[in-house]
């Protein structure tokens, strides 16, 4: 279930989401927690084309997210 919470920061209404996406591929539970989206409807197309990408075996962790692990 993923939630959508609106917050403010410097007068600027913000979107913030987090929660769980699914199950990829290789069977490794995917959660999701991004924040900074203008409105709500672009904070679900975000979740939408991440869950569609990893569906379809398509996603790949952001580079910051990446671990050694996942490099080595």
């Amino acid at each position: 279930m993923v939630q959508y919470k609106k917050y403010i920061e410097n007068n600027t209404t913000y979107y913030h989401v987090t929660g769980y996406l699914g199950v990829d591929v290789y069977g490794k539970q995917k959660n999701i927690n991004k924040k900074g989206f203008k409105t709500k409807k672009e904070a679900q197309q975000y979740v939408r084309k991440t869950k569609d990408k990893i569906d379809k075996g398509d996603y790949i962790k952001p580079v910051h997210a990446l671990t050694f692990e996942d490099i080595y």
